[in-house]
């Protein structure tokens, strides 16, 4: 699949969601996806983004939204 430059660039972000939530970081991982909520709409309004990626994200963003919801610290 060709990825749109605007995805590849948000990888990272996700990236790091992904290591925070996996290390209880939950602040962190709040912050990171609150900034990748706003990459992916600034993204979507000026369109840089392919419709299958806007899917896919929005899906990682509301997975995410509930993994933290419930998210319990484990120290």
């Amino acid at each position: 699949m060709f990825e749109s430059k605007k995805y590849k660039a948000l990888q990272p972000i996700v990236n790091a969601i992904k290591n925070d939530v996996a290390n209880n970081y939950k602040d962190n991982a709040v912050g990171t996806l609150r900034r990748l909520k706003m990459e992916v709409e600034i993204a979507t309004a000026s369109n840089e983004l392919k419709a299958k990626e806007i899917k896919e994200l929005n899906d990682l963003i509301a997975h995410y939204d509930e993994i933290l919801k419930n998210f319990k610290r484990t120290y």
